[in-house]
């Protein structure tokens, strides 16, 4: 899967996402991994955000970009975490 260049296709890949896999995120400064369904870690990455004022950062966690494409959880996390800070 092709990396999303916008909100929008963002938006669009996170709709798309079953509501029953689960993924792992990680917060970049303290190192702690969070896991959920995109509906769970929209919330819990939209309330550390909200807690931090902003200052908070997550990555996809065990999703690798190998080759010229990423693979499709790597570019589905990125679109949860996309989605939890404008949420």
């Amino acid at each position: 899967m092709k990396m999303y260049s916008s909100y929008r296709e963002a938006c669009d890949i996170f709709e798309s996402i079953s509501p029953e896999f689960v993924y792992n995120i990680r917060e970049e400064i303290s190192g702690d991994v969070i896991s959920g369904t995109k509906m769970e870690l929209l919330h819990k990455i939209h309330d550390a955000d909200q807690a931090a004022n902003g200052e908070v950062s997550h990555v996809p966690y065990s999703y690798y970009y190998q080759g010229e494409e990423p693979s499709d959880e790597y570019v589905e996390a990125w679109a949860i975490i996309e989605c939890a800070y404008a949420f």
